[in-house]
């Protein structure tokens, strides 16, 4: 989890990083939610090798989605943070 919670203090900019971080914690709280209410449904459904099978296929998508997106040459980038209202000082 550090390198995540430093991969997004360096990408947001300042004024947003309350926003992100309270964004993603509840995101995360919703998928664990959603995990555990649904985890039973899907064993029955699916079975377990499926579910894990399943798993793994998203493990090596997600991989390969991380090699093709998240590319060294492109640190230090900074997302823009939201504009000063007018007239605010």
């Amino acid at each position: 989890m550090g390198p995540e919670i430093r991969l997004v203090q360096e990408l947001v900019g300042e004024r947003l990083l309350g926003r992100v971080f309270g964004l993603r914690y509840m995101l995360i709280n919703i998928a664990y939610v959603l995990s555990f209410r649904s985890a039973g449904a899907v064993l029955a459904a699916l079975g377990v090798r499926a579910v894990f099978v399943t798993g793994g296929v998203c493990l090596v998508a997600l991989a390969i989605a991380g090699l093709l997106c998240f590319r060294p040459d492109r640190i230090g980038t900074r997302l823009p943070a939201v504009p000063e209202p007018a007239g605010a000082t």
